[in-house]
């Protein structure tokens, strides 16, 4: 990601998957930071091709963050992907 379109395509992308129920884009890092909706979760290779599809954008995410589900009804699953 090189500019502040880059990080709105993305961030639209994944504000706009449903088992996520927050994302941060970040573009000085560059990394995004995502909180899974309850009950829900990814993995690594799903998050890598909803950032993928945003905009051809590769990414590394931690797998067992990425699929981890929620512990609890009212937790939160994280997950930080960088590019």
């Amino acid at each position: 990601m090189t500019c502040g379109g880059c990080v709105a395509r993305v961030q639209a992308a994944l504000d706009n998957t449903p088992q996520i129920d927050t994302a941060r884009v970040q573009l000085e890092s560059p990394q995004a930071s995502i909180t899974f909706a309850p009950g829900q979760s990814m993995s690594a290779a799903a998050l890598a091709a909803v950032v993928h599809a945003a905009g051809a954008y590769e990414i590394s995410a931690e797998p067992d963050q990425a699929a981890t589900p929620n512990e609890t009804p009212k937790a939160a699953a994280e997950a930080s992907t960088g590019w």
